[in-house]
């Protein structure tokens, strides 16, 4: 029998604006894991935060260690978490007698905003469902999602369906597109 040989090749997904190699960001990784794991504690982001607080740690430059900076960021990051969790039931009532009732965020994104996340757009879903153009981004927006969440699951079967009904979907704007 044939020996499997796998070759892994880093790379920072689409949008990250991370500034250290990806193949060095993945053997610091590795190394924390390991040594959680030799402690028998799972890994997580506090073990990074840790090494990274040395100058000499290849992580140290992707934190901001201005405390009164982090800790704006830290609010703007929570306000952002705060608009989004806000949800509006909307019940359709007919004679007084409820028909119907949907809920929906409060607010949609549109757009990803700067970098320090000062410019977040976060429109009403109401306006946005009822704006072409708006809605547009947002459909734009899901599908990138739909797209990269098979990218990045495809190989947990369970959901073959969802991945190839999300290939037809794909196929059928393709075709659409082509057809103009």
């Amino acid at each position: 029998m044939k020996k499997v040989v796998r070759d892994l090749a880093y790379k920072w997904k689409q949008g990250s604006r991370v500034k250290v190699k990806p193949t060095v960001a993945a053997k610091e990784l590795d190394r924390l894991k390991a040594a959680a794991k030799k402690r028998k504690e799972p890994f997580g982001s506090a073990h990074v935060v840790a090494a990274a607080k040395s100058t000499r740690n290849p992580l140290h430059g992707e934190f901001e260690w201005n405390n009164a900076k982090a800790a704006h960021a830290h609010r703007l990051e929570k306000a952002r978490y705060i608009i989004r969790s806000l949800e509006v039931v909307v019940t359709k009532k007919v004679g007084g007698k409820v028909q119907s009732s949907q809920t929906l965020r409060q607010y949609t994104s549109l757009g990803t905003g700067t970098e320090d996340g000062e410019d977040s757009q976060f429109h009403d879903t109401q306006d946005v469902l009822s704006d072409a153009e708006m809605r547009l981004q947002v459909l734009t927006k899901i599908w990138r999602q739909l797209v990269g969440l098979r990218r990045q699951y495809v190989d947990y079967k369970e959901f073959a369906e969802v991945w190839s009904a999300i290939d037809d979907v794909e196929d059928g704007m393709a075709a659409a597109a082509a057809a103009k």
